[in-house]
């Protein structure tokens, strides 16, 4: 089956007998922690509405952490994809995309789910910078029992979104609401919401986080030059300058 990112979802609040219901590995069967990388790489792409080649998955996992130890050789993803999909986890399509199977894309919501939470504990309990939430999550998501998940969850007030605002499975959550757009697509002079924010390079999150250029933070553009693809924004705090590539990575929706 392709699975295709929703959008049409009503906004809800994770339920606890939800997050029992879409749970599926249990404490016996948990998948090695290269496999669980490798769900967790596919399904972050097919939220960007892509299904990736193995040479894009390749490149995508690159954006690992050094500690996770994932070889990102073409032959060693190579291998590595051979493997995953004898377990009926992922499946190719006929131009040689790679896409998640029902049990791949249940084994993928999982992991997901354990490192966005993971995020929010960092961030949310240990007070612990935005720049160190994905890779300290990444280090937390493997270990997690389905009783820390439940405990985690309910601590945290069932949260819905990362602390980058990416959508926690089982929360009810869509991957984006309606009407949301990057930062490249917003009208002068008209404030927005952040939705969700790159995660991976630290530097440049440490930049955001600094202007509070941030989830549920808003933002304004001030001048958009396109000529030399450069976008000018303000926030509650700071004006940002920024290329046109960073800018399509961040996502707003209008205030309201």
């Amino acid at each position: 089956m392709n699975f295709a990112p929703k959008t049409s979802k009503i906004y809800c609040h994770m339920r606890l007998s939800h997050f029992d219901r879409i749970s599926s590995s249990t404490e016996a069967s948990r998948l090695s922690q290269s496999t669980e990388n490798y769900l967790l790489a596919i399904y972050s792409l097919w939220e960007e509405d892509l299904f990736p080649t193995v040479t894009q998955l390749a490149q995508s996992l690159k954006d690992l952490p050094e500690s996770e130890g994932i070889g990102t050789s073409l032959p060693s993803v190579t291998a590595m994809v051979g493997r995953i999909q004898k377990q009926d986890l992922i499946s190719f399509s006929d131009d040689k995309k790679i896409l998640l199977t029902d049990s791949g894309f249940n084994e993928a919501e999982d992991i997901v789910r354990r490192h966005r939470l993971a995020e929010c504990l960092v961030v949310g309990i240990l007070n612990m910078d935005l720049t160190e939430a994905h890779q300290e999550a990444h280090r937390l998501e493997h270990g997690m029992s389905l009783a820390f998940q439940h405990h985690l969850a309910q601590t945290l007030d069932y949260p819905t979104r990362s602390p980058f605002g990416r959508a926690i499975p089982g929360s009810g959550e869509p991957i984006l609401p309606i009407g949301a757009i990057d930062l490249t697509q917003t009208n002068i002079g008209q404030p927005y919401r952040v939705i969700r924010i790159p995660q991976e390079a630290k530097d440049l999150v440490k930049y955001l986080a600094d202007s509070e250029l941030i989830p549920g933070e808003e933002v304004v553009t001030i001048e958009s030059a396109e000529t030399i693809s450069v976008l000018r924004v303000a926030t509650r705090s700071a004006e940002v300058s920024m290329g046109f590539d960073v800018a399509k990575q961040i996502i707003v929706s209008p205030s309201t």
